[in-house]
């Protein structure tokens, strides 16, 4: 099952995904850094955050779920196909999500514990990133794709249409399965948390 995934759908170099989730890793690390080193910064970041995603909080788990999935996919699709201008935008897009998310965690650490931040990224943050990697990481391919046609002429429709069939039916149904997690077991596990 694995080894017909890798062949059929997730078959670009290791390189771009160990590219991808090292610059995860050290813009999360750079974002953590941030909110110990500027409280303010930090507390700024989250306010803002938190007044956009007001308006729908009074929504239907439904509505909630439709928001969050549509959210993601549309970023995840955009980090994916932009790609193709030598990979800045897709590297902007790690770079930005995973510097803020870094300093949510060192923020909301303080306030309410590391096991709270657990509670509520764990239960939907496992398959949201590996669909922000995977993403991002075609969108890295597509950028050499995009090289080797100026340089070589390689045609580039193949690698689009490669990526694509990789954001239908791998990325998708993750961020499908995220968007479920997020609104009705992340709460769950928050709560359990919150009652200690």
């Amino acid at each position: 099952m694995l080894k017909k995934l890798k062949k059929n759908f997730l078959s670009i170099p290791s390189g771009f995904y160990l590219a991808i989730i090292l610059l995860y890793v050290v813009s999360f690390l750079v974002g953590y850094w941030l909110g110990i080193a500027n409280k303010q910064f930090a507390a700024s970041q989250f306010e803002g955050f938190s007044s956009e995603l007001a308006p729908i909080k009074n929504l239907s788990g439904l509505l909630i779920l439709a928001f969050i999935f549509f959210n993601n996919a549309i970023k995840s699709l955009l980090a994916m196909l932009l790609g193709v201008f030598f990979g800045i935008f897709t590297v902007y897009f790690v770079l930005v999500n995973a510097v803020i998310l870094g300093v949510f965690v060192s923020f909301i650490g303080a306030q309410r514990g590391y096991d709270f931040v657990a509670a509520g990224l764990l239960p939907h943050g496992i398959t949201e990133t590996i669909a922000l990697i995977i993403s991002s990481a075609y969108g890295i391919w597509l950028g050499v794709a995009f090289l080797r046609y100026l340089k070589f002429k390689e045609p580039l429709r193949p690698a689009y249409k490669k990526a694509l069939r990789i954001y239908w039916k791998v990325i998708l149904p993750l961020l499908a399965i995220s968007a479920v997690l997020e609104v009705y077991v992340t709460p769950i596990f928050i709560n359990m948390v919150a009652k200690r």
